[in-house]
């Protein structure tokens, strides 16, 4: 870069003529005129262009977390000619991503952490190295939520009752296989004949399949006295005559929904009120003895 020499100047170019008379330098007493002959090397400057992911530990000791293009460093000596080598930092910063990964399922979920959950979790985390968009990592927070289907039920021979409240239903028949039984679509099932069945329920879009449930008192009237009980007319439009006298009765539309119960003692019941369709009229005779009959009203 420069040199002092000992004519007292400082020079930062080759030069080759400048001269200077040593009085009585040389070795036999007379004067010494040297000539300089020299050659002015430069150091080196150059530029670091780095990218690193949220932090950067550079060759001055310091680690940088943001953009930086003024910081320098000198390496003594550095060059390949020798001189010191004179580095500035053109530094870009890319910060780690972050995202929520918003999931519904049913029952359980095997996550991207190779985890498999079985309850709602807004708080595992995963980190993607690499996965970001730009090159660095990207964590990942879990926003679960878990779903299932109430698929347990109520009997009451011959109803049985889905305890869930609001779903999609299906009843089907066990004894074929877990076919679809045709119409059977309400909360509440009414078996016309003995058998096991189940019922298929859809809510919160997760679908399941109740346990079997064995129905078995259709018929149990046929030996007693009452097996030639009737209803008539039917249709009717506004009353039931029924050939028994004091019995327990309740009726039910084609859903399963309870529309009227009571006590009878003259064979005569009001369906008036009841809107235009098919309902079915269930009457306990004894503990032991049941009779159902559909009707419908006009």
């Amino acid at each position: 870069n420069s040199f002092l020499w000992i004519d007292g100047n400082t020079y930062t170019a080759d030069n080759n003529s400048a001269t200077h008379n040593i009085v009585g330098g040389a070795s036999n007493g007379c004067d010494s005129l040297v000539t300089l002959d020299l050659t002015i090397i430069n150091s080196a400057t150059g530029t670091d262009v780095l990218t690193a992911c949220n932090s950067y530990l550079w060759i001055d000791g310091n680690t940088y977390t943001t953009n930086n293009n003024t910081a320098t460093h000198n390496i003594s000596g550095g060059a390949i000619n020798g001189c010191d080598s004179l580095v500035t930092l053109d530094l870009t910063i890319n910060n780690s991503t972050t995202g929520t990964d918003v999931i519904t399922a049913c029952d359980s979920f095997l996550w991207i952490d190779g985890n498999t959950y079985t309850a709602d979790n807004n708080i595992a985390t995963h980190n993607i190295i690499g996965g970001g968009s730009n090159g660095c990592d990207s964590l990942v927070t879990l926003d679960l939520t878990i779903n299932g289907v109430d698929i347990t039920t109520t009997m009451s021979d011959p109803y049985i009752t889905a305890n869930s409240v609001g779903g999609v239903y299906q009843w089907l028949d066990c004894n074929t296989g877990y076919s679809i039984i045709s119409g059977e679509t309400g909360q509440t099932f009414l078996a016309n004949v003995n058998g096991d069945y189940a019922v298929e329920i859809t809510e919160n879009g997760c679908t399941d399949t109740s346990l079997c449930n064995t129905i078995s008192t259709i018929g149990i009237d046929e030996n007693s006295k009452f097996i030639h009980v009737l209803v008539y007319p039917n249709p009717t439009t506004d009353k039931l005559f029924v050939n028994l006298k004091a019995f327990n009765f309740f009726i039910n539309d084609l859903s399963g929904k309870e529309v009227k119960r009571g006590f009878d003692e003259d064979g005569i019941i009001d369906v008036a009120f009841l809107e235009n369709g098919v309902y079915f009229i269930t009457m306990n005779i004894s503990n032991t003895e049941i009779t159902v009959q559909q009707f419908v009203k006009q």
